[in-house]
């Protein structure tokens, strides 16, 4: 019997890996998928919690080649694998996801970084609170708006657990220096409601990395939970080129 392709999904901030749950089982028909959960996050077993050294982590775990699927956070993490081991990510397939998710001197299709501040600012003081109104910002803009919150409800983090490592990375972590280091084929997915990421990114990601962008109407920031047939099928064409 033929292997079947490896293919890495890697969550957000603030989710588990069962936010995969409206696609996993369609994905599972084509390819081992893995599902690793970042630290705090779900049953995580890793313990690293910077950028560098939590990719490391994962690849180790993962332990063979793979198309890797970063979504949000996860997206930065699977940038951050193709870099660092290259002849183990054979595809990157990025999903709302940013080499930067807050604005630098020469970046300024992100958040602003006052804005991303006084959210982890609300967060230390009540994640509860925090994490209600990050789950909304999510869903803003999509048509399926209510679906996607009821999902990101149900594969919220807990919030007593340590997961605010996590905007640390999204706050200070940036590979746009290393984009042009990334060799293997990329393809992204945003939506133009996104109200994390600036839907002009998708520009620079065609220049910066020669990427496949496609953009879906009517979409959050949350699109295989929006549009879960259609995004399988970005998936399957995406993995094979």
């Amino acid at each position: 019997m033929t292997e079947k392709p490896a293919l890495v999904l890697l969550h957000g901030w603030g989710s588990t890996a069962s936010v995969w749950q409206p696609v996993v089982e369609r994905l599972q028909d084509n390819y081992e998928c893995y599902l690793p959960e970042l630290p705090g996050h779900g049953e995580s077993r890793f313990s690293q919690m910077r950028l560098k050294s939590l990719t490391e982590e994962i690849l180790v775990a993962v332990g063979r080649p793979a198309i890797w699927l970063g979504w949000s956070l996860g997206a930065l993490i699977a940038m951050q694998a193709a870099l660092l081991m290259p002849q183990q990510v054979q595809r990157l397939l990025i999903v709302a996801g940013t080499p930067a998710f807050v604005q630098h001197e020469d970046w300024d299709t992100a958040m602003p970084l006052d804005t991303f501040d006084q959210f982890q600012s609300d967060y230390m003081d009540n994640a509860s609170k925090a994490s209600r109104r990050f789950i909304a910002l999510q869903a803003h803009g999509d048509v399926q708006s209510k679906r996607v919150m009821q999902q990101l409800a149900d594969a919220s983090a807990n919030r007593f657990n340590a997961i605010d490592w996590g905007l640390e990375v999204l706050r200070d972590g940036s590979l746009l220096s290393d984009l042009p280091s990334i060799g293997c084929p990329v393809s992204c997915l945003y939506g133009e409601n996104d109200a994390l990421v600036p839907v002009s990114i998708q520009s620079e990601m065609q220049t910066r990395l020669s990427a496949a962008v496609t953009v879906w109407p009517d979409t959050g920031h949350v699109p295989f939970v929006s549009r879960p047939d259609g995004f399988v099928n970005w998936v399957r064409e995406a993995a094979h080129g």
